[in-house]
C-alpha cells in the first residue's frame, strides 16, 4: 500500500497589476517632488523631465510587454516628480499686490466654514469673533483689464462671522499675504465688503440640498450628538472638536470619526445590498450608485478620502455594467493616477497617503493575514465556524489597518492607540448603524415630520453608543500611548516590515529578528548627548524655545498672542519632530497669555518634572496661569519658586535664574519676568522674557560677562537701554520672536559683528553649540526664497 500523498495548499496568490505599480510608483515620484519643490524651476526638474522621456521612447521601442509595463512602472517617478516638483509662477498682479492692500473680486469655490478662531482649552480667553474661510478665484479689480490678468486662487478669511455660499461673487478690499509656510499660496484678508451677488442656478440648488439634508438629520439631537453627527455624515468640524477628537483618538477610533472613504463605502454598500436583495438589474444598480455618491458628493465636505470611494465605486460599477472584469488594486491605481494627474502635489498630503496605503494594505495584505491565521475558506463549513470566522474576518481587517496605520500616525501625532484592537468590530457595527438610523431618518423625515420623534430614538442610541464606545475603549490600561517619537525613517522601516511579514512565508526567525532590531533603534534611540540644541519657534507674537542637552529637555515658555491653539498646531508637532518623550524642567518666565497659552497642552502629552515659576507670578497669577496651575496640581507637577540664586546644572549644561528676586515687589507681569542665563561648552545665552527699561539698566550693571546669544527683551521692542546692552554686549548672535507688525516697526542698529535672527522672517530658530564650543545658528525659511528683514543689519 503506498502512503498518501500529503496536499499542501499553497497560499492565495498576491493581488496585484501593472496599472497598480504604476499608480505606486506616480505616487512615490509626485511625493518626492513635492517635499523637494522650492522655486519654479531647477535643475532636477528638467533631468527627471529628460529622464522619463527616454524611458518612455524606451518603453514605446521595446517588443516585450512585460518588459513595457515595468519601463512605464519606472517611467512615472521622474514624470510625476516633474509635475510635482514644479510652481507655476504667480500671475504679475499677484506680485504687485502681496503684503499690501488691494481691491479684488471673488468667486467663492467652496462652501466656507465658520469657526472660532481657538478651539482648544484657550477658546474662553480668545474674545475675538468667529472667523469666516474659504477659497476663491480672484482677480484685481481694475478698469481696463488686460488678457495676461488671469483668476488665481487663493484662501480667503473674513475676522467675523460672514454669510455666503459657494459660487458668490464679492468685491473687497483688504491684505493679501503669501503664506509663511507655504512657497506660493496666497491668503486674503478682508476689510470691507464692497458688494456681494449671491450664487444662482446649480449653486443655489446645492447649498438649498445640503441645508435641507442637515437640518433633516441634526434636528431634535442634543449639542454633543449634533457634533459627533456632524463629524460622521458631513465631516463637519465645528466648536469642540479638538476635545471630541481627542477621545477618539485615545480610543484608535480616529478613523470613524470623521467622515472617509470608509463611511462613503458603508453606504454605497448599503445601497448596494438593498438593490440586490430587490432583484434589481446591473443597469439600475449602477444607476442608483451613481445618484447615490453625487448625491453625497452635494451634501459633504470635498477630501481626498471621499473622492477616492467615490471614484472607485462609480467606476467599478460602471466596468461591471460593461461585463469587464478588474481587480480593485487595479481600480486603485488607476484612481491614484487620476487624482495625481489634476494635482500632483497632493501626493504630499496625510489624507492622500492614509487613504491609498490602507486601501491598498487591505487589497494585498489583508487575504495573506487571513489565509495565515484563518486558513482556506470552506463554504461547506458549519454555521457557527462560518461565523466565528466571519466575525475573526472583521477583526482582521481592523488589525491590517491598524498596523498599517500606527506608524504614520505615531510620526505625525505622536500617539500609538492599542485600544483600536479593541474597537475596531464594535466601531465598525456601530457606525454601519448609525449610518443606517441616519439615512432612514433624513429620508422620513423629507417625506413628514410626523415621525420624528420614533425615527430620531434609533440614531440617538447608536451616537450615543458610539461615544460610550470611544470613552471606554479610550480609559482600557494603556488604550493609549503618548508621547511617541517615531521619525519618518522609522514609520517606513515599520510599514516596510509589515509588509514583509504580511507575505513573507520564508525564514520567519529572520523576518522577526529585524522586528526586535526595529524596535531596539525605536527605544534606545539615542541623540548626540554631549550637544546642546536650542530651538526657538516662529509662534508670531509669543515665545517658545526648546533646549535639549543631554537627552533632557528644558522648555523656556509657549505661548502666542495670535494663536492660542499654539500648543496643539505648532509646539507639540514640534516637539515630536525633536523626538522629545519627556520635560525636565517647564520655566514659565511670566503669566502674560502670549507665553503661557500653549503650556496646557504639553501638560495633557508631556511628562514633565516640575515646573518653575516665579513667585510673584504665584502670587499675581493670571486666569490662564490658573487653568496651568491647576492642571499641573492634578498631573502631580512638582512647582518650584523660581528667582535670582536657583540654579539647575545637567552635564555640560549649567542654567541661573538672574532676576527677579525673591524680595521685588510686583508692579506688573513683565516686570517680575524670570531672566534665565545658561553656560554651555564655555558659551553663554541669555534669555530675557517681557523685561522692561529698568531691568535692563540692572542688566547692563550686573556682572553676567560676555554673552555669545542674546533674546532680545520682550519680543524686540525697542528702547535706548535695550539698545546700549546689544552695544555693549555685542553678542556673536540675538534672537528676536515676533510678529511681522511689530518687526515693521524696528529701529534696531545692529553691531556689525552681530547676526541677528528674527522669527518673523526667518522661521524656526536652531542654535547647535558642539563640545568645541562652535555656535551655529540656522533658519527653517529657505534662503531663495525668504523675504529679506524690513530693516536689515546697519
Amino acid at each position: 500500500m503506498q502512503p498518501l500523498l500529503k496536499l499542501k495548499i499553497k497560499p492565495p496568490p498576491i493581488q496585484w497589476s501593472p496599472v497598480a505599480g504604476c499608480g505606486l510608483t506616480a505616487s512615490i515620484g509626485a511625493y518626492l517632488g513635492t517635499i523637494d519643490s522650492q522655486v519654479a524651476t531647477s535643475t532636477a526638474l528638467i533631468f527627471a523631465t529628460t529622464i522619463s522621456t527616454i524611458i518612455f521612447l524606451v518603453a514605446i521601442c521595446s517588443g516585450s510587454i512585460q518588459l513595457k509595463t515595468k519601463l512605464l512602472s519606472i517611467g512615472m517617478i521622474p514624470m510625476f516628480y516633474a509635475a510635482s516638483d514644479f510652481i507655476k509662477p504667480p500671475n504679475a498682479w499677484v506680485l504687485e499686490a502681496k503684503n499690501d492692500v488691494c481691491e479684488l473680486s471673488l468667486v467663492v469655490k467652496n462652501n466656507p466654514t465658520v469657526s472660532p478662531r481657538t478651539r482648544g482649552v484657550m477658546s474662553k480667553f480668545d474674545y475675538r469673533e468667529w472667523t469666516t474661510w474659504c477659497y476663491a478665484n480672484a482677480t484685481p479689480k481694475i478698469e481696463n483689464p488686460t488678457p495676461h490678468v488671469q483668476p488665481t486662487t487663493i484662501g480667503v478669511a473674513f475676522l467675523e462671522p460672514y454669510t455666503l455660499h459657494k459660487g458668490d461673487t464679492l468685491r473687497c478690499v483688504g491684505w493679501l499675504q503669501e503664506s509663511t509656510t507655504l512657497s506660493g499660496k496666497y491668503t486674503f484678508y478682508v476689510l470691507s465688503v464692497l458688494d456681494h451677488q449671491t450664487s444662482n442656478g446649480l449653486f443655489k440648488l446645492k447649498n438649498k440640498i445640503q441645508n435641507s439634508t442637515q437640518h433633516n438629520l441634526l434636528t431634535s439631537l442634543s449639542v454633543p450628538q449634533k457634533r459627533l453627527a456632524n463629524a460622521l455624515f458631513f465631516g463637519v468640524r465645528d466648536q469642540g472638536w479638538t476635545q471630541l477628537s481627542t477621545v477618539f483618538q485615545q480610543a484608535g477610533m480616529s478613523h470613524i470619526l470623521a467622515i472617509s472613504g470608509l463611511h462613503v463605502g458603508l453606504v454605497l454598500l448599503i445601497v448596494l445590498m438593498v438593490c440586490t436583495r430587490t432583484g434589481s438589474r446591473q443597469f439600475w444598480k449602477t444607476a442608483i450608485i451613481m445618484i447615490i455618491a453625487l448625491f453625497i458628493l452635494l451634501i459633504v465636505e470635498l477630501r481626498t478620502p471621499i473622492l477616492r470611494a467615490v471614484f472607485m465605486m462609480v467606476t467599478f460599477s460602471i466596468i461591471k455594467l460593461f461585463g469587464v472584469r478588474c481587480k480593485t488594486i487595479s481600480l486603485l491605481g488607476m484612481t491614484a493616477i487620476v487624482f495625481l494627474v489634476f494635482d500632483p502635489k497632493i501626493a504630499g498630503t496625510l489624507s492622500f497617503q492614509l487613504s491609498f496605503i490602507v486601501v491598498s494594505s487591505l487589497c494585498v495584505l489583508l487575504p495573506q493575514i487571513q489565509w495565515r491565521v484563518l486558513g482556506p475558506h470552506n463554504p461547506n463549513d458549519k454555521i457557527k465556524t462560518l461565523t466565528i470566522r466571519f466575525v475573526m474576518s472583521m477583526w482582521l481587517t481592523g488589525l491590517c489597518a491598524w498596523v498599517i496605520c500606527s506608524p504614520i500616525i505615531a510620526h505625525v501625532f505622536g500617539i500609538l492607540a492599542p485600544s483600536g484592537l479593541v474597537s475596531n468590530v464594535p466601531s465598525i457595527l456601530l457606525l454601519a448603524a448609525t449610518i443606517v438610523c441616519g439615512i432612514t431618518k433624513t429620508i422620513v423625515m423629507s417625506i413628514s415630520d410626523i415621525f420624528e420623534s420614533t425615527i430620531n430614538e434609533p440614531l440617538v442610541f447608536s451616537l450615543n453608543s458610539l461615544q460610550q464606545l470611544a470613552h471606554e475603549c479610550g480609559t482600557l490600561p494603556l488604550s493609549h500611548i503618548s508621547p511617541v517619537s517615531v521619525t519618518w525613517t522609522q514609520a517606513l522601516l515599520f510599514l516596510l516590515w509589515c509588509i514583509v511579514w504580511a507575505v513573507c512565508y520564508k525564514k520567519r526567525a529572520f523576518v522577526w529578528l529585524s522586528f526586535c532590531i526595529l524596535v531596539f533603534s525605536l527605544v534606545f534611540n539615542n541623540r548626540d548627548s554631549s550637544t546642546t540644541k536650542i530651538t526657538t519657534l516662529r509662534v508670531g507674537h509669543g515665545t517658545c524655545h526648546i533646549i535639549q542637552h543631554s537627552n533632557q529637555t528644558v522648555v523656556i515658555d509657549a505661548g502666542s498672542r495670535q494663536n492660542l491653539d499654539i500648543g496643539s498646531t505648532v509646539i507639540l508637532p514640534k516637539l515630536r519632530e525633536l523626538q522629545v518623550t519627556s520635560i525636565r524642567s517647564l520655566i514659565i518666565t511670566h503669566s502674560d497669555l502670549d507665553h503661557v497659552a500653549g503650556i496646557f497642552d504639553i501638560l495633557q502629552h508631556y511628562p514633565i518634572g516640575k515646573i518653575v515659576i516665579a513667585p510673584q507670578a504665584l502670587q499675581h497669577a493670571t486666569a490662564p496661569l490658573k487653568m496651568v496651575l491647576e492642571e499641573a496640581k492634578v498631573r502631580n507637577i512638582n512647582i518650584v519658586q523660581g528667582y535670582s540664586g536657583w540654579k539647575e546644572q545637567h552635564g555640560n549644561c549649567n542654567g541661573t535664574i538672574i532676576f527677579p528676586h525673591k524680595e521685588d515687589e510686583y508692579l506688573s507681569p513683565n516686570a517680575t519676568s524670570i531672566v534665565f542665563l545658561l553656560n554651555t561648552h564655555g558659551r553663554t545665552i541669555l534669555f530675557t522674557g517681557d523685561i522692561h527699561e529698568k531691568r535692563i539698566k540692572e542688566l547692563l550693571l550686573a556682572n553676567i560677562g560676555k554673552i555669545d546669544v542674546l533674546e532680545l527683551p520682550h519680543h524686540g521692542q525697542w528702547s535706548e537701554e535695550s539698545q546700549q546692552f546689544v552695544n555693549e554686549k555685542q553678542p556673536a548672535i540675538v534672537i528676536q520672536s515676533t510678529n511681522r507688525a511689530r518687526h515693521s516697526n524696528d529701529q534696531w542698529e545692529i553691531p556689525h559683528k552681530t547676526t541677528r535672527f528674527v522669527t518673523a522672517i526667518d522661521g524656526d530658530l536652531t542654535t547647535v553649540i558642539d563640545t568645541n564650543g562652535n555656535l551655529t545658528t540656522t533658519c527653517s525659511s529657505d534662503p531663495a526664497t525668504m523675504e529679506p528683514c524690513y530693516f536689515p543689519s546697519q
